[in-house]
């Protein structure tokens, strides 16, 4: 971390233990808590959530209590003592979202109308901290009668209950079509709201959501070859 805007900064090892199954805890995200400014919290890819609870003190502990993942790829504060984490595994889908009500020491999923195979973004308005915005990916699956498929989305959800019930928010996102359709976006990867657009309910109405994009050759000549686009990497909403 730093205390002089990046000039120098100071290693932080006290605390990243790994888990039962002995692989070491790297962090992916870090968040300070604005609403809590002795919290900090660092999202791993080996043991869950850590907390920093006290400015003087360079060690973090695990908040793992409730998970039953740990390869936690984003984490978003939120007023009220809420802390939002969401899971993202490469190839295995599973619960996406986790809400922890004490400051990320107890846990417990929120996957209450989401189509989410993972996450890897969390924002929360900071004109209205009942919304919640998170992307990821979902990709078609099998309905539960493991005859037909449901087919996947554009990847980008919304809450307005701080987390507890999401829904998909993907109108615009271009998606490949057909029962095995998946969003040429790709994996939404970061999501940003635009702090000046509130609304005549308060909450903001101009999103940013970023994705992998996704790109067709037209020709395989190497020497100059030609590519069409079929999604751009930046997508940009007016209505929320």
């Amino acid at each position: 971390y730093t205390v002089d805007d990046g000039a120098t900064w100071t290693e932080v090892f006290g605390g990243f233990v790994g888990n039962a199954q002995l692989q070491p805890a790297v962090s992916v995200d870090v968040v300070y808590d604005p609403f809590n400014t002795a919290l900090q919290l660092v999202g791993s890819s080996g043991n869950g959530v850590y907390r920093r609870t006290s400015l003087v003190s360079d060690s973090f502990t695990p908040g793992v209590a409730g998970f039953n993942a740990t390869n936690i790829r984003a984490v978003a504060t939120n007023l009220g003592n809420v802390v939002h984490a969401g899971f993202g595994d490469t190839f295995n889908p599973t619960f996406a979202s986790f809400r922890g009500t004490s400051n990320g020491t107890v846990w417990s999923q929120a996957n209450g109308g989401l189509e989410a195979d993972q996450f890897r973004a969390l924002t929360v308005d900071p004109n209205d901290p009942d919304v919640v915005y998170a992307g990821g990916v979902y990709r078609p699956h099998l309905d539960s009668s493991g005859v037909t498929f449901d087919p996947g989305n554009g990847g980008i959800y919304k809450s307005t209950d701080r987390g507890v019930t999401w829904t998909t928010i993907d109108s615009g996102i271009p998606m490949t079509g057909g029962m095995f359709s998946n969003s040429l976006f790709g994996t939404v990867r970061d999501i940003e709201v635009d702090v000046t657009s509130a609304g005549p309910g308060g909450d903001s109405q101009i999103l940013w959501a970023a994705g992998s994009g996704r790109w067709t050759v037209d020709d395989c000549d190497l020497a100059m070859p030609t590519f069409t686009r079929e999604a751009a990497r930046i997508y940009r909403s007016t209505d929320a």
